[in-house]
């Protein structure tokens, strides 16, 4: 979480936005295998490392003993997505985190990115339940739209301060 909160400090200082932690925005909980080095985890685990790296939107089952599931992970990154789309009292925010919450974020779009780079800004918008995906910074792609009907509607404040960091 160190990166991803140095980050957001990096952004923030130049918009002039206030940051918000979020412990619903940490990494992955990684259970066993929480702190050691990839290539180890590859080497001691290698069909259930294969299995976490695939994007596969339909497995909800695969986690490290003591660990997250990917679909624990994407319900509880959207969840907090959902809460700050219709709850906030800010009109544009930005959230600063790590690759594997992101590229989960994408499945829910049907994109399949394993290894998303340092760095990366993602861009999605969010009205009348509606998510869209609309690609990241340094690309031009066309937005894809995912609804989360169990959600009510994000009523519209036209005050609404303008930035956020979370």
């Amino acid at each position: 979480m160190k990166r991803a909160k140095q980050s957001a400090q990096i952004i923030a200082d130049y918009v002039k936005a206030p940051i918000i932690y979020d412990d619903r925005l940490k990494e992955v909980n990684m259970g066993v295998v929480e702190g050691m080095h990839v290539q180890d985890v590859a080497k001691k685990f290698p069909e259930l490392y294969k299995k976490w790296q695939n994007c596969c939107l339909s497995d909800k089952t695969t986690h490290f003993e003591n660990g997250e599931t990917k679909a624990e992970v994407r319900q509880r990154i959207f969840a907090t997505f959902n809460d700050y789309a219709q709850q906030s009292k800010y009109k544009n925010i930005a959230i600063s985190a790590h690759g594997i919450t992101i590229s989960q974020s994408l499945l829910l779009f049907n994109i399949k990115k394993a290894n998303i780079p340092n760095g990366s800004v993602l861009h999605l918008t969010y009205n009348n339940h509606h998510w869209k995906y609309r690609g990241f910074l340094e690309n031009n792609v066309q937005p894809k739209e995912i609804s989360y009907e169990k959600y009510p509607p994000v009523q519209s404040n036209r005050n609404q301060p303008q930035s956020c960091f979370y």
